[in-house]
């Protein structure tokens, strides 16, 4: 019997470490290809996870003063007063006991890091200001610095942080760089890469997803405003057995046409419901109008709507529980011009 739980004692001790162990839920080192020049945070394409979340703000991305951590690139936060750093998007959905951590770099001796500031904002709500532990002061003090803070009394779906440099003190700038979010559980849900376009008078969207689980199907939706949206198909997931810790590519075409057809005809419905609820009968003949018009215009006159509006598109991911994971939202491109 003391040889039974011996054993058992020593499998629970050896299992523990993989019990508790960490997951990173989010990770971003600015890029692992070094960057020409210094290059504004708007017109950098290589961040280690773009197409997957959003990134943003008043300072660019440097070569120069390599940190500690993966090296290369980082981000610069002059002494503006305004320059920040924005990441948006960012998928915490399931994440539990989170932990912020990320490399600064000051440029002062007399700055104790009081200057950066970190907000955070989850689910579109109002952004709440993050302290961390001051930085050394003094002579030497100068360089690279870990930082970890505590998130996990926050949780939801979608997390934005942003870093910002309040100073305006000569040479008061600050570097940032491995961004990291760590989760005492790992996501249920993970978006990969997402991109859309137009190709051919083809709308086509594609993209990857790194986790699924109790995964059932998919929606795809566009927008003409980046607000409201309509489904325009759903399709299944490709998961075995509705879960999957493989990545999985999907593919989605529609005629182009056909796409902007349903949404002309989503936008109609809504503004024909709130005139008149009675009036059905109209509201299906100004419907009719409206495809007939548009697709004749399309074949007449061959035009390009993208040269003139915007459409924008997501994808939503649905569980067999019907919970819904929205992805981020992009901006379809033309491929043809």
């Amino acid at each position: 019997m003391k040889k039974i739980l011996l054993v058992l004692f020593i499998v629970l001790i050896s299992a523990l470490p993989i019990l508790s162990q960490p997951f990173t839920i989010f990770s971003e080192n600015m890029g692992s290809i070094d960057v020409s020049s210094n290059t504004a945070i708007s017109s950098h394409t290589g961040f280690q996870q773009y197409g997957i979340v959003n990134y943003s703000g008043a300072s660019d991305v440097r070569i120069t003063t390599a940190s500690t951590g993966s090296g290369g690139n980082n981000i610069f936060l002059s002494n503006t007063g305004t320059a920040n750093f924005n990441v948006s998007n960012i998928n915490i959905d399931g994440a539990s006991s989170m932990n912020l951590k990320f490399l600064i770099h000051k440029n002062t001796t007399a700055e104790n890091g009081a200057s950066l500031k970190i907000n955070i904002s989850i689910d579109g709500q109002t952004p709440v200001p993050l302290s961390f532990v001051s930085l050394n002061t003094g002579s030497g003090t100068t360089g690279w610095y870990p930082v970890s803070v505590d998130l996990s009394a926050y949780s939801g779906a979608l997390l934005s942080i942003d870093f910002s440099n309040s100073s305006t003190a000569n040479s008061n700038y600050f570097r940032i760089d491995d961004v990291q979010l760590i989760s005492d559980t790992k996501l249920p849900i993970v978006f990969g890469n997402l991109k859309g376009f137009i190709k051919d008078q083809q709308l086509k969207i594609q993209w990857e997803m790194l986790q699924e689980e109790n995964s059932r199907n998919f929606e795809i939706q566009v927008s003409d405003d980046g607000e409201h949206f309509k489904t325009i198909q759903t399709i299944a997931s490709k998961a075995l057995l509705v879960n999957s810790s493989q990545a999985i590519s999907y593919d989605f075409t529609m005629d182009f046409q056909h796409a902007m057809g349903m949404l002309s005809i989503f936008g109609i419905s809504i503004l024909g419901i709130r005139m008149n609820r009675k009036n059905r009968i109209l509201q299906i003949v100004i419907n009719l109008i409206v495809i007939i018009a548009f697709v004749s215009c399309q074949k007449s006159n061959d035009i390009n709507l993208l040269q003139k509006d915007k459409l924008f598109a997501r994808v939503v991911h649905v569980d067999q529980f019907g919970k819904r994971m929205v992805s981020k939202t992009i901006l379809i491109s033309d491929s043809n011009h």
